[in-house]
């Protein structure tokens, strides 16, 4: 009977080992440029006095979160507003309103 235990047991463990890559995730690009964001930030403040390098680090991240877009998204955003403009001119010259009008220009967006 304790033999029967230690088998199962080890077979759950073995299992529960297997199955672990399954879960490991990609970083997202999100977290990604988060690290970016404070290993710049980090590299700048050597040689600060720990106090110095919190409020430093505080305010360099701040900084960076709140006005810091790299030009590819920049263009990017700009491209997907001229296109939204461009879908929505059509969906006026065609006079469309409500939920036909929604349609069309999510139907547009995705073209």
């Amino acid at each position: 009977m304790n033999t029967r235990l230690f088998y199962l047991a080890a077979c759950a463990a073995l299992a529960a080992l297997c199955a672990l890559p399954l879960r490991a995730e990609e970083p997202s690009a999100r977290s990604t440029a988060q690290r970016d964001r404070f290993a710049a930030c980090a590299h700048e403040t050597r040689g600060m006095k720990p106090e110095q390098h919190r409020e430093y680090m505080s305010e360099c991240l701040k900084k960076r979160a709140d006005g810091a877009h790299d030009a590819a998204s920049a263009s990017g955003e700009a491209a997907a507003g001229a296109h939204l403009s461009t879908c929505n001119a059509e969906a006026d010259r065609r006079k469309l309103h409500g939920d036909e009008r929604s349609a069309f220009v999510g139907a547009c967006l995705r073209s």
